[in-house]
């Protein structure tokens, strides 16, 4: 495995203004729950309790996660990915990324949807985008499997895509996780602020995301098979050929640079079947 090499002063990144651009960025973007209002399977009173869930939440992350780095990155590199896998093509040419609500992100723990068109049939992965530590790595890939185990994958309650013209919620949502060390996002971060688009579409982290979702599809597809839930098993087939496809294309750019997140992802999904949940 080689590492990134670039060089970076990380003294000069001003992390705490990355942030911010982040958050504004991913605000104005994020599912709205008032926009369901009278849509069928809503209601005032569901969306208002919703929106209350999230304010009390918010509250208690704000003092649990003021001076937290580590969630500053994950914000950053969520911001980077939800952006440059469309603009930069990240995830192939036939992508869009939808924004979860913020209830969504809080209760169901996906970030960002991919949605995948140009097929017969669009397709959707769930992304649960972390500066993930290796115990929280273990953590939510426990929560994977307990789905599974409970024989559905994740849900969305409030769901909306331009490409179908829908608004409602979206069941048996594969769901990965992308992991990428605080380097790598700092120096992504050093790019992404001064407007170096060129060079964050050229980055190997794509490259990464992208193996890191096939491993996990790989994973989950064989768990389920095993588990004899062939309905599942063609959800993550669907979108393991997919994915598998994207990559195919782009690995000519490829010189397999990959961090430390990567490798730990490659050690746990080993395991994954073992996982007590």
């Amino acid at each position: 495995m080689k590492k990134f090499e670039k060089e970076i002063n990380f003294e000069s990144i001003d992390i705490e203004r990355a942030a911010k651009k982040a958050e504004k960025t991913m605000k104005g973007y994020e599912i709205k729950p008032d926009d369901f209002i009278n849509t069928p399977e809503y209601s005032k009173e569901i969306i208002k309790k919703d929106n209350e869930y999230v304010a009390r939440m918010e509250t208690k992350f704000k003092k649990e996660q003021e001076n937290h780095e580590g969630h500053k990155l994950a914000k950053i590199l969520e911001a980077i990915f939800y952006e440059h896998a469309e603009l930069s093509e990240w995830l192939g040419s036939n992508v869009e990324t939808i924004k979860t609500s913020r209830f969504d992100d809080i209760v169901n723990g996906i970030d960002v949807i991919a949605e995948f068109s140009g097929n017969q049939e669009t397709s959707h992965l769930g992304l649960a985008i972390d500066a993930t530590l290796s115990n929280v790595i273990e953590e939510k890939l426990e929560r994977i499997k307990k789905e599974i185990d409970e024989g559905h994958l994740a849900e969305i309650k409030y769901f909306y895509s331009e490409e179908l013209n829908i608004r409602q919620p979206k069941k048996n949502l594969p769901r990965v996780i992308i992991c990428v060390e605080a380097k790598t996002i700092k120096e992504l971060s050093e790019l992404w602020m001064e407007n170096k688009n060129k060079e964050l579409g050229q980055h190997q982290i794509q490259y990464q995301i992208l193996e890191e979702i096939i491993l996990q599809l790989e994973t989950f597809k064989n768990y389920v098979e095993q588990k004899g839930f062939s309905n599942l098993a063609e959800i993550y087939e669907k979108d393991l050929e997919i994915v598998k496809n994207i990559y195919q294309e782009k690995k000519a750019s490829d010189n397999y640079e990959r961090d430390s997140m990567f490798e730990l992802l490659k050690s746990s999904l080993k395991d994954f079947k073992d996982l007590k949940v």
